[in-house]
């Protein structure tokens, strides 16, 4: 349930930006704050709710991310209106990359400096590619 709280945080807080940035270039979205607001408790309901039944859980989330679905289709419809297509579908890419899970790279840092690897400074790609642009 971790991650679906993550995730919908995640949504609400690329919205709340996005609304943010709106009010500044001067475009009402009253109601979109209003909304986030509801869904803002929803979440908080959503992530400290302990019940016995999954279903009830469950169902929580499937209507905060119905919710945030909606709230993003009209805060995009929005600012297609207002400041055209090619911001919206900006807007639209960085939302959508808001429902994807964020991925974490962890390296594993050497106990000694032998352990440590030292990195060519020139990939051997780019090496290539200049050796076929001179032919």
């Amino acid at each position: 349930m971790r991650k679906e709280v993550a995730q919908v945080d995640r949504v609400w807080s690329a919205i709340t930006d996005t609304c943010t940035d709106l009010l500044r270039k001067g475009i009402d979205v009253s109601e979109a704050v209003s909304t986030l607001r509801e869904i803002r408790a929803l979440i908080n309901l959503y992530e400290t709710h302990d019940s016995p039944n999954p279903c009830c859980t469950d169902e929580t989330g499937a209507r905060i991310r119905c919710e945030l679905r909606n709230l993003e289709d009209m805060v995009v419809i929005k600012a297609a209106n207002e400041l055209g297509m090619d911001y919206a579908t900006e807007l639209s890419n960085k939302l959508m990359r808001a429902w994807k899970p964020k991925i974490l790279t962890v390296m594993k840092q050497p106990q000694t400096l032998g352990q440590a690897q030292e990195f060519p400074r020139k990939p051997k790609m780019l090496t290539v590619m200049k050796e076929v642009r001179k032919k």
